[in-house]
Protein backbone atom coordinates (compact mmCIF):
# COMPACT_ATOMS: atom_id res chain seq x y z
CA UNK A 1 0.00 0.00 0.00
CA UNK A 2 1.15 3.10 -0.62
CA UNK A 3 3.01 5.00 2.38
CA UNK A 4 1.75 7.83 4.73
CA UNK A 5 4.58 11.02 4.99
CA UNK A 6 6.03 10.32 8.29
CA UNK A 7 5.52 13.65 10.64
CA UNK A 8 9.15 13.51 12.09
CA UNK A 9 10.80 13.93 8.99
CA UNK A 10 12.13 17.09 7.52
CA UNK A 11 10.46 16.60 3.84
CA UNK A 12 6.76 15.34 5.81
CA UNK A 13 5.40 18.70 5.06
CA UNK A 14 6.56 19.35 1.65
CA UNK A 15 5.20 15.96 0.68
CA UNK A 16 1.64 17.18 2.54
CA UNK A 17 1.85 19.74 0.86
CA UNK A 18 0.97 17.49 -2.39
CA UNK A 19 -0.77 14.37 -0.91
CA UNK A 20 -3.22 16.51 0.70
CA UNK A 21 -3.57 18.38 -2.20
CA UNK A 22 -2.63 21.47 -0.17
CA UNK A 23 -0.99 23.23 -3.53
CA UNK A 24 -3.77 21.79 -5.59
CA UNK A 25 -6.80 23.51 -3.78
CA UNK A 26 -4.84 26.90 -3.29
CA UNK A 27 -3.29 27.26 -6.55
CA UNK A 28 -5.44 25.17 -8.58
CA UNK A 29 -8.65 26.68 -7.47
CA UNK A 30 -8.53 29.94 -4.98
CA UNK A 31 -6.52 31.67 -7.24
CA UNK A 32 -7.79 31.13 -10.43
CA UNK A 33 -11.26 31.78 -8.83
CA UNK A 34 -10.16 34.41 -7.72
CA UNK A 35 -8.73 36.02 -10.95
CA UNK A 36 -12.38 35.37 -12.01
CA UNK A 37 -14.20 37.45 -9.20
CA UNK A 38 -11.67 40.27 -9.49
CA UNK A 39 -11.99 40.42 -13.50
CA UNK A 40 -15.82 40.52 -12.78
CA UNK A 41 -15.32 43.30 -9.87
CA UNK A 42 -13.23 45.01 -12.34
CA UNK A 43 -16.05 45.35 -14.81
CA UNK A 44 -18.96 46.09 -12.63
CA UNK A 45 -16.80 47.61 -9.48
CA UNK A 46 -16.41 51.17 -8.50
CA UNK A 47 -13.12 50.09 -6.57
CA UNK A 48 -10.84 47.78 -8.85
CA UNK A 49 -7.72 48.82 -6.46
CA UNK A 50 -9.72 46.91 -3.99
CA UNK A 51 -8.38 48.84 -1.54
CA UNK A 52 -11.34 48.09 1.20
CA UNK A 53 -9.99 44.91 1.52
CA UNK A 54 -7.12 46.09 4.45
CA UNK A 55 -10.59 46.90 6.52
CA UNK A 56 -12.10 43.35 5.81
CA UNK A 57 -11.84 40.33 8.75
CA UNK A 58 -10.09 37.46 8.62
CA UNK A 59 -13.62 35.23 8.47
CA UNK A 60 -14.43 37.27 5.51
CA UNK A 61 -11.26 36.51 3.84
CA UNK A 62 -11.61 32.68 4.74
CA UNK A 63 -15.06 33.10 3.04
CA UNK A 64 -13.86 34.51 0.11
CA UNK A 65 -11.28 31.85 -0.29
CA UNK A 66 -14.32 29.14 0.19
CA UNK A 67 -16.18 31.10 -2.79
CA UNK A 68 -13.19 31.56 -4.83
CA UNK A 69 -12.74 27.38 -4.53
CA UNK A 70 -16.53 27.11 -5.50
CA UNK A 71 -16.07 29.06 -8.92
CA UNK A 72 -13.49 27.17 -9.98
CA UNK A 73 -14.95 24.43 -10.35
CA UNK A 74 -17.90 25.40 -12.86
CA UNK A 75 -14.16 27.12 -14.24
CA UNK A 76 -12.37 23.48 -14.09
CA UNK A 77 -15.93 21.95 -15.95
CA UNK A 78 -14.99 24.54 -18.96
CA UNK A 79 -11.36 23.91 -19.33
CA UNK A 80 -12.08 20.35 -19.61
CA UNK A 81 -15.00 20.57 -21.96
CA UNK A 82 -11.74 22.73 -23.95
CA UNK A 83 -9.67 20.00 -23.49
CA UNK A 84 -11.78 17.25 -25.03
CA UNK A 85 -13.44 19.35 -27.63
CA UNK A 86 -11.19 21.55 -29.12
CA UNK A 87 -7.78 19.60 -28.74
CA UNK A 88 -9.18 16.04 -27.99
CA UNK A 89 -7.05 15.20 -25.41
CA UNK A 90 -8.72 11.97 -23.18
CA UNK A 91 -8.04 12.09 -19.71
CA UNK A 92 -7.11 8.93 -17.62
CA UNK A 93 -9.45 6.70 -16.42
CA UNK A 94 -10.34 6.14 -13.14
CA UNK A 95 -9.19 2.29 -13.23
CA UNK A 96 -5.78 3.06 -14.32
CA UNK A 97 -5.32 6.32 -11.49
CA UNK A 98 -6.30 3.56 -8.78
CA UNK A 99 -3.84 1.21 -10.36
CA UNK A 100 -0.95 3.98 -10.34
CA UNK A 101 -1.83 4.97 -6.67
CA UNK A 102 -1.62 1.46 -5.56
CA UNK A 103 1.44 0.41 -7.23
CA UNK A 104 3.77 3.89 -7.05
CA UNK A 105 6.13 5.69 -4.75
CA UNK A 106 5.67 8.55 -2.94
CA UNK A 107 8.13 9.82 -4.86
CA UNK A 108 6.09 8.90 -7.89
CA UNK A 109 2.40 10.28 -6.26
CA UNK A 110 4.42 13.85 -5.87
CA UNK A 111 5.80 13.66 -9.59
CA UNK A 112 2.26 12.49 -10.41
CA UNK A 113 0.54 15.27 -8.18
CA UNK A 114 2.80 18.27 -10.00
CA UNK A 115 1.50 17.09 -13.02
CA UNK A 116 -2.19 17.27 -11.68
CA UNK A 117 -1.25 21.18 -10.00
CA UNK A 118 0.18 21.99 -13.25
CA UNK A 119 -2.91 21.06 -15.58
CA UNK A 120 -5.71 22.22 -12.75
CA UNK A 121 -3.95 25.98 -12.40
CA UNK A 122 -3.02 26.43 -16.26
CA UNK A 123 -6.70 24.98 -17.49
CA UNK A 124 -8.97 26.82 -14.52
CA UNK A 125 -6.47 30.33 -15.25
CA UNK A 126 -6.79 30.02 -18.44
CA UNK A 127 -10.38 29.50 -17.86
CA UNK A 128 -11.23 32.31 -16.01
CA UNK A 129 -8.99 34.78 -18.06
CA UNK A 130 -10.99 33.80 -21.05
CA UNK A 131 -14.83 34.26 -19.17
CA UNK A 132 -13.82 36.89 -17.53
CA UNK A 133 -12.77 38.95 -20.59
CA UNK A 134 -15.58 37.38 -22.57
CA UNK A 135 -17.60 39.29 -19.58
CA UNK A 136 -16.05 42.53 -19.56
CA UNK A 137 -16.02 42.48 -23.10
CA UNK A 138 -19.84 42.05 -23.23
CA UNK A 139 -20.45 44.77 -20.54
CA UNK A 140 -18.87 47.25 -22.17
CA UNK A 141 -20.15 46.83 -25.43
CA UNK A 142 -23.29 47.23 -23.79
CA UNK A 143 -21.90 50.27 -22.35
CA UNK A 144 -21.55 51.76 -26.08
CA UNK A 145 -24.58 53.95 -25.51
CA UNK A 146 -23.77 55.08 -22.57
CA UNK A 147 -23.83 59.55 -23.71
CA UNK A 148 -20.86 60.47 -20.63
CA UNK A 149 -18.69 57.18 -21.96
CA UNK A 150 -19.01 58.33 -25.71
CA UNK A 151 -15.73 61.02 -25.25
CA UNK A 152 -13.61 58.97 -23.42
CA UNK A 153 -14.07 55.39 -24.67
CA UNK A 154 -11.06 54.21 -26.33
CA UNK A 155 -12.19 51.01 -28.26
CA UNK A 156 -8.52 50.60 -29.96
CA UNK A 157 -7.45 49.78 -26.21
CA UNK A 158 -10.22 47.45 -25.66
CA UNK A 159 -9.15 45.33 -28.76
CA UNK A 160 -5.16 45.55 -27.80
CA UNK A 161 -6.20 44.08 -24.03
CA UNK A 162 -8.78 41.62 -25.07
CA UNK A 163 -6.47 40.09 -28.03
CA UNK A 164 -3.79 39.66 -25.72
CA UNK A 165 -5.86 38.41 -22.79
CA UNK A 166 -7.44 35.77 -24.92
CA UNK A 167 -4.02 34.69 -26.37
CA UNK A 168 -2.62 34.15 -22.52
CA UNK A 169 -5.59 32.27 -21.77
CA UNK A 170 -5.47 30.17 -25.01
CA UNK A 171 -1.90 29.83 -23.99
CA UNK A 172 -3.00 28.49 -20.87
CA UNK A 173 -5.70 26.28 -21.77
CA UNK A 174 -2.78 24.36 -24.24
CA UNK A 175 -0.23 24.62 -21.11
CA UNK A 176 -3.59 22.03 -19.22
CA UNK A 177 -3.46 19.97 -22.74
CA UNK A 178 0.84 19.51 -22.77
CA UNK A 179 0.36 18.57 -18.78
CA UNK A 180 -2.08 16.09 -19.30
CA UNK A 181 0.02 14.28 -21.90
CA UNK A 182 2.66 14.10 -19.91
CA UNK A 183 0.91 12.91 -16.86
CA UNK A 184 -0.87 10.41 -18.68
CA UNK A 185 2.87 9.57 -20.53
CA UNK A 186 4.16 9.30 -16.90
CA UNK A 187 1.34 7.37 -15.67
CA UNK A 188 1.48 4.64 -18.89
CA UNK A 189 5.81 4.31 -18.17
CA UNK A 190 5.42 3.56 -14.60
CA UNK A 191 2.71 1.13 -14.76
CA UNK A 192 4.69 -0.68 -18.12
CA UNK A 193 8.16 -0.63 -15.79
CA UNK A 194 5.93 -2.22 -12.41
CA UNK A 195 4.34 -4.80 -15.25
CA UNK A 196 7.45 -5.57 -16.58
CA UNK A 197 9.45 -6.44 -13.50
CA UNK A 198 7.05 -7.95 -11.68
CA UNK A 199 6.67 -5.56 -9.06
CA UNK A 200 3.84 -6.05 -6.02
CA UNK A 201 4.34 -3.58 -4.13
CA UNK A 202 6.53 -0.33 -4.17
CA UNK A 203 9.25 0.37 -2.76
CA UNK A 204 10.79 3.22 -0.97
CA UNK A 205 12.74 4.90 -3.75
CA UNK A 206 11.42 5.60 -6.95
CA UNK A 207 10.76 2.90 -9.82
CA UNK A 208 12.18 4.73 -12.67
CA UNK A 209 13.10 7.98 -13.87
CA UNK A 210 11.31 9.45 -16.92
CA UNK A 211 11.93 11.74 -19.33
CA UNK A 212 8.68 13.68 -19.15
CA UNK A 213 9.02 17.01 -20.62
CA UNK A 214 8.28 15.19 -24.08
CA UNK A 215 5.03 17.12 -25.33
Amino acid sequence: MPETPNPNTPTSFFEALYTHFILRDFIGKIVPGGMFLYLVWFTVGSDPSLSFIKDVSGLVIAGLAGLCWIIALPLQQFAIFVARVLFRVQFLDSATTIKFRRVATSIERAKYERFVISKEAAGNTGSAIFLGCSIWVLIELMRLNEPYRASSYNPEGVIVITVLLMVFAYSLLRSQVSSLKRQADYVENVLRYVDSSSLSSPSTEPTIELEVNRQ
